[in-house]
C-alpha cells in the first residue's frame, strides 16, 4: 500500500475516481475501514503491494477481464476464469520423467508422443518451464520454452520453439523412417500432422489428429510403406476428399482388420490342431513308458519256465507298433524288422529282456 493511505490521505484524483461507473464501482471497497482509500489499480495498472487493508485488485473481485481481453485479444496466459494450479518440484520432475525425449527418438516422433501425455492441459509459467529443465535435448527448443514468462500450455511452448530451431516441415520430415505396420504408419501420419501444425498458416488447430490429411501428406506415407500397402492405399485416399488424420487412421485400422483378420484365425486354428497333436503324442509317450516298465517288472519278477510264460502274455497283447518301440528302445537295428512278422518281433523282444 502506498504510504499515504496508512494517513487517511487519498490521492490528488481519488475524488473523482470514486465516481467512476464501470464494474468496479461496487466491488472497489476494501474490506479494512481503517484505510479509505479505494483500489485504482484497474484504471492506473498499479495493484496494492501489502495485504493489510485486504484490497483486491477491481478486476479479480468483479470477475471482469484486463481491457484487453475485452476487446478480443487472447491474452497470452489461460483464459479468464480458467484456475491455474502451480506445481510444486515433485510435480515437475515427473512430468519431466513422463515428457522428456526418449534417446532413441526423433523430435517429430517426441512432438506426437508429447501430444498424447500432456495436450494442452499442462500449463506452466516461465519460472516452472525452467524447472521442468531440458525435455527435447535440444539446447535451442529448451531456451525458447523457458523463454515465454506468462503461463500458457507446454504444448503451445513447444511448438513455438520447434519454429524458431527449424525453417521448414521438410526439415522435420526428414526426420521421419519407413514403417512396416499400420499403427507404425498412423504414427507417420501424425508426426506429419505436427509439422503441418507448426509452419503452416491455414492450420487452425494445435489437434494433430484435426489435421486435414491432405493428398501430399497420404503420397508420402504411401512412399514409406511397405510395397504390399501402397496399391491399397494409394485408392484409399482421394485428392477431392477433405478427411482429417483421425478419419484416416479409421481406415487404415479398418484395413489391416480385413487383411489380418482370416490369417491370424488360420494361424489360431493351426495352433490348436498343433496343441491337440502334441497332447496326443505325450499321452502315447506315456503308454508306451507304461508297457516298458511292465515289461522290465516281469523280467525281475520271473525266473525259467514262469518268465518266458508270463512274457508270452504280456508279449502277445502288445501292438506290433508298441513292439517296434520297445525294439528300438532296447538298441535293435529297425531296418532289419521291417517286413517281419508280429510273432518274430514279439520273440526277439523275449531274448533281449532274457539276455
Amino acid at each position: 500500500m502506498p504510504p499515504d493511505t496508512q494517513s487517511g490521505v487519498k490521492p490528488p484524483d481519488t475524488q473523482s475516481e470514486a465516481e467512476a461507473t464501470d464494474d468496479t464501482q461496487s466491488e472497489a471497497e476494501p474490506t479494512d475501514t481503517k484505510s479509505e482509500a479505494k483500489s485504482t489499480g484497474t484504471r492506473s495498472g498499479v495493484q496494492p503491494t501489502s495485504t493489510r487493508s485486504g484490497a483486491q485488485p477491481a478486476a479479480i473481485t468483479s470477475g471482469a477481464q484486463p481491457t484487453a481481453a475485452r476487446a478480443g485479444a487472447r491474452p497470452t496466459a489461460a483464459r479468464a476464469g480458467d484456475t491455474i494450479e502451480s506445481f510444486s518440484l515433485k510435480d515437475l520432475r515427473g512430468l519431466r520423467k513422463d515428457y522428456t525425449r526418449r534417446p532413441d527418438e526423433s523430435i517429430i516422433s517426441w512432438l506426437v508422443h508429447l501430444w498424447d501425455a500432456a495436450g494442452e492441459a499442462t500449463i506452466l509459467d516461465g519460472t516452472e518451464a525452467r524447472h521442468l529443465g531440458s525435455l527435447s535435448h535440444d539446447p535451442v527448443i529448451d531456451q525458447e520454452m523457458m523463454r515465454e514468462a506468462s503461463p500458457c500450455s507446454l504444448w503451445e511452448r513447444v511448438l513455438g520453439s520447434v519454429a524458431q530451431r527449424y525453417l521448414c516441415a521438410d526439415d522435420l520430415y526428414m526426420q521421419q523412417t519407413q514403417w512396416k505396420t499400420i499403427e507404425q504408419g498412423i504414427q507417420r501420419l501424425r508426426e506429419m500432422a505436427v509439422a503441418e501444425i507448426v509452419f503452416s498458416d491455414d492450420i487452425n488447430t494445435r489437434n494433430p489428429d484435426l489435421v486435414p490429411c491432405t493428398p501430399v501428406m497420404w503420397r508420402k506415407l504411401v512412399r514409406l510403406g511397405p510395397q504390399e500397402y501402397s496399391s491399397a492405399l494409394a485408392i484409399m485416399k482421394r485428392d477431392e476428399t477433405e478427411e482429417t488424420v483421425l478419419d484416416m487412421a479409421k481406415k487404415l485400422r479398418a484395413y489391416a482388420d480385413a487383411v489380418h483378420g482370416p490369417t491370424h484365425a488360420r494361424i489360431a486354428a493351426l495352433e490348436t490342431q498343433v496343441r491337440g497333436l502334441a497332447d496326443k503324442m505325450e499321452e502315447n509317450h506315456k503308454e508306451l513308458k507304461q508297457d516298458i516298465l511292465q515289461i522290465s517288472a516281469v523280467q525281475v519278477r520271473g525266473s525259467g519256465t514262469t518268465r518266458k510264460c508270463s512274457l508270452d502274455r504280456e508279449g502277445k497283447g502288445i501292438p506290433r507298433a508298441k513292439l517296434w518301440v520297445l525294439l528300438r528302445e532296447c538298441g535293435e537295428n529297425m531296418k532289419r524288422w521291417d517286413g517281419e512278422s508280429t510273432d518274430a518281433m514279439t520273440q526277439r523282444l523275449h531274448e533281449l529282456l532274457d539276455g
